[in-house]
């Protein structure tokens, strides 16, 4: 599949991975999919960037999922029922906070998490000096399995930027669509923009 890509397009994939790494993340998501499309130049980037979806916003709503906020992981717990078996939840929370001289700990994911969903993969960290070649999370298989789906919809012999950009908004609960969500965009919206410049472009 790669071999129908454009240069535009591997130029994307390698800056999604340049993301990944730079973030510690061990897999590259649709998140990073997302950062590299809007990364690279030319008028698919152009357009995103008027709507709002720039690399440091992009960015940015990365980092907020990728971040475990001390205070809010113990909200709902109950301290009177910890207390009967023995555990201190204001010494653990002293204890983290200490460790981590007021800033919060590093992201991680906890297996339990995954399993069900409530964190992607691609957002694990990964102990630097650790890293070799940093493979695809799930979501970013189906992104770039649906960017050739796109092409062939559009009866296009290569893979582009505006396939990939419609694959990543076209998508149904990603990572890539939640940042779009959090950035007061619509995917939508975004997928009639790229169709009306692709027909206007061909």
């Amino acid at each position: 599949m790669f071999e129908r890509f454009t240069d535009s397009a591997r130029n994307t994939v390698v800056l999604a991975q340049q993301s990944a790494d730079r973030l510690a993340h061990d897999r590259i998501g649709s998140e990073h999919l997302l950062w590299g499309l809007v990364s690279t130049n030319g008028p698919v980037s152009a357009m995103l960037h008027e709507q709002g979806l720039t690399p440091d916003r992009v960015e940015a709503e990365i980092t907020k999922l990728g971040t475990v906020d001390t205070a809010s992981a113990f909200d709902g717990i109950d301290k009177d029922a910890l207390a009967a078996i023995g555990i201190d939840l204001d010494a653990i929370r002293s204890k983290i906070e200490a460790d981590f001289t007021g800033s919060p700990p590093p992201a991680r994911e906890p297996a339990e998490a995954v399993s069900r969903g409530l964190w992607p993969r691609s957002m694990r960290r990964v102990p630097a000096g650790r890293r070799g070649h940093t493979p695809f999370s799930e979501q970013a298989k189906q992104t770039l399995s649906q960017s050739l789906r796109q092409a062939l919809a559009l009866h296009d012999h290569y893979i582009g930027v505006e396939h990939l950009a419609l694959a990543l908004v076209s998508a149904k609960d990603t990572t890539a669509t939640r940042i779009v969500s959090a950035l007061g965009l619509s995917g939508a919206a975004l997928r009639t923009r790229l169709l009306d410049d692709h027909r206007k472009a061909g």
